[in-house]
């Protein structure tokens, strides 16, 4: 694939993010030295497809994407990335097959600016169709990505680009083809805010789900926090921040058939740490949450809505003695 470039900058407060075409598909692994898996998605035909990454050094990853079979034999592998870091943190399956992953790079032959979010989409083969690094003078990470029905891409993760002000999250569309339709800057705590993960509720709502960051001394807080967009503009149509006592830092959102939300992840009191998971209703208002432990630190990293209602999680737990 030959390299090419196509740059397009906005101006967003004191700041500016661009969005820039790269070349990111190897051919091989090189020298590895640890191998990681991210995310897996069951394909119906039983196989599977595992996000992950490969690290040769503190300062050097690849980006793997694998399909195996039923029985666990690759069936194919491709490797993403230059010669500086790119950290890969999800990926969907796409209604035409193909895949669209997001993480973030800072490729010194990309950028020499911190780090900028990184964009991919695959065919079913997980060849790159397209590859955009999305970014502006400091730091930027994705965190989510999600297909709309008529084929366009959200991305949504958090920005460093603005000074002034610690983290605000970022989101953006892309057309199936990798063009950048509209980008936003969003701030919901005083100190930070990142946003994750959304759903669809028609061609003009979504709902985009993240955790936001006031840094009140003695006394900081991280919340829950579910926004309603307009995909087609960006712009809010509202947002719901559900007030809690300690940090909840979330990491996972399933939504049900109903249009209810379920969302997990940690919350922390000082040295304590515990499971956390709750629920908002389709107008985005609290359920119910529930927190509990039985070790020393742990989170949930992801959960799952069983066919019954049911709720699945999984994550990890240290204890010590």
């Amino acid at each position: 694939m030959n390299h090419y470039f196509a740059l397009f900058l906005f101006s967003l407060f004191s700041g500016s993010i661009g969005a820039q075409s790269i070349n990111v598909y190897r051919n091989g692994p090189g020298d590895t030295t640890r191998r990681s898996i991210v995310k897996v998605v069951s394909l119906p035909s039983g196989a599977r497809v595992h996000l992950g990454s490969i690290e040769t050094s503190a300062a050097s990853a690849d980006a793997t994407l694998t399909k195996v079979g039923a029985n666990g034999a690759i069936i194919w592998q491709k490797y993403f990335g230059g010669s500086g870091l790119d950290a890969i943190n999800n990926f969907v399956r796409l209604r035409d097959g193909g895949f669209a992953i997001i993480g973030y790079t800072d490729d010194t032959n990309i950028a020499n600016d911190g780090g900028d979010m990184l964009i991919i989409k695959t065919d079913s083969l997980g060849v790159p169709q397209w590859a955009k690094k999305f970014g502006g003078s400091a730091f930027e990470e994705g965190f989510g990505i999600s297909e709309l029905a008529n084929g366009e891409l959200l991305a949504f993760g958090r920005t460093d680009s603005f000074s002034g002000l610690t983290v605000m999250a970022l989101g953006a569309k892309f057309s199936a083809t990798g063009d950048l339709v509209w980008q936003k800057v969003f701030r919901f705590g005083s100190q930070s805010s990142y946003l994750y993960k959304a759903f669809e509720n028609s061609s003009t709502e979504v709902v985009v789900c993240g955790y936001a960051w006031d840094n009140i001394p003695g006394a900081p807080f991280f919340d829950p926090l579910f926004v309603k967009i307009n995909p087609v503009d960006g712009e809010i149509i509202s947002s719901n921040r559900l007030r809690m006592s300690n940090l909840q830092i979330l990491y996972d959102w399933e939504r049900d058939t109903d249009g209810s939300i379920y969302w997990a992840g940690v919350s922390s009191s000082g040295a304590a740490n515990q499971n956390i998971l709750g629920k908002v209703s389709p107008a985005l208002t609290p359920v119910w949450s529930k927190s509990f432990s039985n070790a020393r630190a742990q989170r949930i990293w992801d959960i799952d809505i069983l066919p019954g209602g049911d709720i699945m999680y999984s994550g990890f737990i240290m204890k010590t003695t």
